[in-house]
């Protein structure tokens, strides 16, 4: 049976509501005890909160991932507070029937291991872009593993990774952002000290330079390593049966019409619709081009053979493609400007933030304090 992994709002009604057919698997955080997203953009749940959703999911056949997928925790994992927090941590999220955690930090997976009895799922900040990482992560004790998007472009990959691995293999569908991305490992250090950025001072530079590489040109939307609803299949043939939704920040009706258009294998609007941060990132809002999904079949068959992983040289595929399925519907110009204004003042040296006092940028994860 094909398995979708959906981030959850915490609101009991979205687990009613979800459509039937697949099987379902949530994940979420409390939102100031996390990696790879700013505490002020995820649900608000409390510790109350999340165990009886997790409870009611269970009652559904439905299970709970928490997201601890922070890829840096700033040199404290060795430290007796922070070992402390992570023990109580792990127990605390057993105690209220977690099924497993997100990891990103390979030394907390082995920690996880040793130290309970949670499943271990390894993030997609952790890179697992090859098969030596893969056999890396599976020999450390993951059981499941979310496959760098770049897998998605990439099929004698795919072939050699499910030939090679034994634990369950995740594929990304809803994926916004750049093939390859360069700004990664910058991206997802940053959001992984998120919450010790002092007032005023959070600026998501990666998520800046991003949104810009996305309007320059309509082909750049084709170039996204996301997989349509209409092509889940063609991707179940190759072997693989889990994927991963994206979209930890939207809302309710947001993951609803995601989730529907998954499992139905079909959507009739505009791609952008779906896919996490395109139209979403705040306050630029949508972008000018729109991808009219319905004429994109056979689009991604025609990506075999084609090494992406080598960048475009003289392929001009995407290219051909978007002459017909994407539409420009606003001047590129007026969504490249507000974004390459805010990067040059934050890259002059014009751009101030508060001065961190020297308690908040020691990040003590007081976890315990608040279980």
């Amino acid at each position: 049976m094909t398995l979708f992994m959906l981030p959850t709002t915490f609101q009991d009604e979205l687990l009613d509501d979800l459509p039937t057919g697949p099987q379902w698997a949530i994940y979420g955080s409390l939102p100031h005890l996390t990696g790879l997203r700013p505490a002020q953009w995820l649900p608000q749940p409390s510790h109350q909160k999340l165990a009886t959703h997790i409870e009611a999911a269970r009652r559904r056949g439905i299970t709970f991932y928490y997201a601890l997928n922070y890829t840096c925790f700033g040199g404290q994992e060795f430290t007796a507070q922070w070992q402390r927090w992570a023990v109580e941590m792990l127990a605390w999220l057993e105690s209220i029937g977690a099924e497993g955690v997100i990891v990103a930090s390979p030394y907390l997976a082995e920690l996880v291991k040793r130290r309970s009895s949670l499943r271990v799922h390894i993030s997609l900040g952790a890179q697992v872009d090859s098969v030596p990482k893969v056999l890396f992560w599976q020999e450390l004790g993951a059981d499941g593993i979310y496959l760098d998007d770049s897998f998605n472009r990439d099929f004698e990959a795919l072939m050699a990774v499910r030939e090679k691995a034994s634990c369950q293999l995740f594929l990304s569908v809803n994926v916004g952002c750049l093939l390859h991305c360069p700004l990664r490992i910058n991206h997802g250090t940053y959001l992984s000290h998120a919450h010790e950025c002092p007032k005023g001072g959070y600026v998501d530079y990666s998520l800046l330079r991003c949104s810009l590489a996305r309007v320059k040109g309509r082909a750049q939307l084709l170039k996204l390593p996301w997989i349509r609803p209409e092509d889940v299949s063609f991707y179940e043939k190759l072997g693989f049966n889990a994927f991963k939704i994206w979209g930890r920040t939207q809302d309710y009706h947001w993951l609803l019409r995601v989730a529907t258009a998954y499992a139905s294998r079909s959507y009739e609007g505009d791609l952008n619709d779906l896919l996490d941060p395109v139209d979403n990132v705040i306050p630029f809002g949508p972008l000018p081009y729109r991808v009219r999904n319905s004429l994109l079949d056979g689009f991604v068959q025609g990506l075999k053979g084609r090494p992406c992983r080598l960048g475009c040289l003289s392929c001009r595929y995407c290219d051909l493609w978007a002459q017909r399925a994407v539409e420009e519907i606003a001047p590129p110009q007026n969504y490249e400007r507000p974004v390459s204004t805010i990067l040059e003042r934050i890259t002059s040296g014009c751009f101030r933030a508060p001065i961190a006092s020297p308690s908040r940028t020691r990040s003590p994860y007081p976890v315990w304090e608040q279980i």
